[in-house]
């Protein structure tokens, strides 16, 4: 009975999760672009265009249309998208019908485990099954509720959290707002946009890989710094920062922001020196991640090698509470080790 509980609770999540992915805009959008380019290499987003048979504006028109028409689920119905052929659009039919049974099954998992609790209670007389099933479906429940909320602490305008993690960020970069500015893993480019604003002087440029996991691309990082009206001095490029494709010194100020966590397998150390590596004789950074021990390593000895190779100043600095309210917190979202390495090199 335990195991079961377990089960109907992991299998409610899981298609809580599938039909979240399977609705969001994204995935047939900007995750759409960052697959195909990366699938093909293509760093010009002229090719993937090319390749997809529509830009990025339309592509994300037709985006919208196909998560509301996934939103409805259920049988099939007409898909109005002259860009999709049958084929796609009876794969679109097949996913539409994965989102209703997905429902059909988280319904099914809370009200069977909801049913097997009141029936140990009533029929079984088992208190202890009765607890086993009652905990999963607070757990099933809690568990949507906590995704939700995280998604909302995250969102911009909303739970306001990434906004006040720029805001950390740039007010701890010691930049006069001359010359060249490089962020690290730059996403949808919104620190980018920001950092442009703060030093209207500065020119800015963007670094990202854009992996088909993202909901970003070189597309969308243009079209919302054209919409915050500083495109002519934000400049995006494709790059990978295990080596970036820079020589050496060739910017006056680096930033970077929960990027190098995700980046599987590489040396965190390694990371961070290679990003300092482009960064001007007195330049100045401010490298943030969740910089976890166990990946990280002693980020106060880190420091201190940095000091030793010259480095004017490199400090390891806790971000979390000043963040997120406290520790605790930043660890419900799941960033309780939030830092950052700041300083002139």
């Amino acid at each position: 009975m335990a195991a079961l509980s377990v089960m109907l609770a992991a299998v409610g999540s899981l298609c809580g999760a599938i039909e979240r992915e399977a609705v969001d805009p994204a995935l047939y959008g900007e995750k759409s672009r960052a697959a195909v380019a990366q699938a093909h290499g293509m760093r010009d987003d002229d090719a993937v265009t090319a390749y997809i048979g529509m830009d990025a504006a339309r592509q994300h028109d037709v985006a919208q249309t196909i998560a509301l028409y996934m939103a409805l689920g259920g049988e099939d119905a007409p898909l109005a998208v002259d860009e999709l052929n049958e084929k796609e659009i009876s794969h679109m039919n097949d996913v539409r019908r994965l989102i209703s049974l997905c429902r059909t099954m988280r319904t099914g998992c809370i009200s069977l485990a909801a049913g097997l609790a009141v029936l140990s209670f009533t029929t079984f007389h088992s208190s202890v099954l009765g607890v086993i099933f009652t905990v999963a479906v607070v757990g099933l429940l809690a568990g949507l509720g906590w995704i939700t909320w995280i998604r909302r602490q995250y969102a911009f305008g909303k739970g306001g959290m990434m906004e006040k993690v720029h805001q950390t960020i740039l007010s701890n970069l010691d930049f006069d707002g001359k010359g060249q500015l490089l962020e690290v893993g730059c996403g949808s480019g919104a620190m980018v946009n920001r950092a442009a604003l703060t030093w209207p002087a500065a020119k800015v440029v963007g670094l990202d890989y854009w992996g088909a996991m993202y909901n970003y691309s070189k597309a969308v990082c243009e079209k919302n710094a054209r919409s915050e009206g500083v495109d002519d001095r934000c400049t995006f490029v494709h790059g990978d920062a295990n080596k970036l494709d820079f020589p050496d010194e060739s910017f006056d100020a680096i930033i970077s922001n929960y990027v190098y966590h995700n980046i599987m397998g590489a040396d965190k150390q390694a990371l961070l020196l290679e990003s300092l590596r482009v960064l001007k004789k007195g330049g100045v950074f401010v490298l943030h991640d969740n910089m976890k021990p166990q990946m990280y390593g002693d980020m106060n000895a880190f420091a201190k090698k940095l000091r030793d190779m010259g480095f004017e100043k490199a400090e390891y600095v806790e971000t979390a509470a000043a963040i997120f309210g406290s520790k605790s917190r930043a660890a419900l979202m799941m960033l309780g080790d939030s830092a950052m390495i700041v300083g002139r090199k």
